[in-house]
């Protein structure tokens, strides 16, 4: 009696096990779809198709009911919410949806520098100059200090902090220092970083650094 009750709860284990795989799997396909249609609209720099669109966004939104708190698929919702405002898909409150889903990422995954990234630039592009931006901007500096995308962001926040005099413009000061000093090591940040700097007209802010 007992050998047939273990066998049965058994069987009931890998046959959930079995499903939940089967689930994942599905999921994951449907991100690597979603996934694949972004790259083409990065390579283009826009949306290719209201069909592209509609097929990213159902994807990724299986993915996330298949497989919820999922990070990397969280994320990806955030892209696509993004790239809806610029494709004139969506208004710019949809940059608020993308904020979301960016907070949530984060949290997921706190060590990994891009959702952070993503956050602070949704942020500023809000207008949200608070604390969570300033908390964004402090954990891309920890999470990804020596990569050249989360150097570009961070720096490129502090430069606007410092520039419209916010209330965040002495920290931003050290902490855009910090990052452009470590940096002159690495040439390709260095010279991705000088572009910056030159683009938004913050030659002589940065001389003395």
């Amino acid at each position: 009696m007992v050998n047939h009750i273990f066998k049965l709860v058994l069987t009931a284990l890998l046959l959930w096990l079995t499903v939940l795989a089967a689930q994942m799997g599905y999921a994951n396909l449907h991100f690597f779809s979603a996934n694949n249609q972004v790259d083409r609209w990065e390579k283009k720099a826009e949306i290719t198709s209201q069909n592209s669109y509609n097929r990213a966004l159902q994807s990724i939104k299986l993915s996330n009911q298949l497989h919820p708190n999922n990070p990397k698929y969280i994320e990806t919702l955030g892209i696509i919410q993004e790239w809806a405002v610029y494709g004139e898909y969506a208004d710019n409150t949809n940059f608020s949806l993308a904020l979301s889903s960016y907070q949530k990422s984060a949290q997921l995954r706190p060590l990994w520098p891009w959702s952070w990234s993503a956050k602070a630039m949704t942020k500023w592009r809000l207008k949200e100059i608070d604390d969570e931006l300033w908390h964004a901007l402090e954990m891309l500096s920890k999470t990804g200090p020596y990569t050249k995308d989360s150097n570009l962001v961070l720096l490129d926040i502090c430069l606007m902090l410092i520039k419209k005099e916010t209330i965040y413009a002495d920290r931003a000061t050290a902490l855009a220092k910090k990052h452009y000093q470590q940096s002159m090591t690495n040439s390709r940040i260095k010279s991705a970083l000088n572009k910056l700097i030159k683009r938004r007209e913050a030659e002589e802010l940065v001389a003395n650094w």
